[in-house]
């Protein structure tokens, strides 16, 4: 039930992301996905890195604790997935207490270590991607009311990346 729930939310997440382009710090910071290697095995573990970079003229306040995963990404195909191959949760809060300050045209890193399990990955080519989701919420019912409009809302993804991933030996 609650896979089922993170993959309602993501895909909420992501029609938001699409509609809500226009927003302007989402039009200044731009999001990647590296790993630490090209190919794994099964039961690996894999470094994932992502930098978000700055790409206007001014300095630009980043939550990083947010909503961070990596899904497998297939624009051109529907396919229906077990939940767990849905969203790979790398971060699954938001915390507006720690910002970070990007300089223009500078990036902020943070990296994640994961374990490559079949629960997720696939054995062969993985085309991923990283998303992102911020929001502010507020535990009053009365102030998230007030706030309703002027709520933080900040949705983004990277571009594809491509893993390989070998069966064990």
């Amino acid at each position: 039930m609650v896979k089922l729930s993170i993959i309602a939310y993501f895909s909420l997440l992501l029609l938001q992301s699409a509609v809500c382009q226009d927003n302007s710090i989402e039009n200044s910071i731009g999001l990647s996905i590296a790993f630490s290697k090209d190919t794994v095995s099964f039961q690996d573990s894999l470094e994932i890195q992502l930098s978000f970079k700055n790409t206007s003229d001014s300095v630009v306040s980043l939550n990083p604790i947010a909503i961070i995963g990596i899904s497998h990404y297939h624009p051109d195909v529907f396919i229906t997935y077990a939940a767990e191959r849905v969203l790979y949760s790398l971060n699954n809060y938001c915390s507006p207490k720690d910002k970070v300050e990007i300089l223009p045209k500078g990036f902020y890193t943070k990296t994640y270590d994961i374990g490559v399990d079949s629960s997720f990955f696939y054995s062969g080519e993985n085309v991923l991607w990283a998303l992102y989701h911020y929001h502010s919420s507020s535990k009053s019912k009365q102030v998230f009311r007030k706030r309703k409009q002027n709520r933080n809302i900040l949705s983004f993804c990277s571009p594809e990346v491509r893993l390989f991933v070998t069966p064990s030996e």
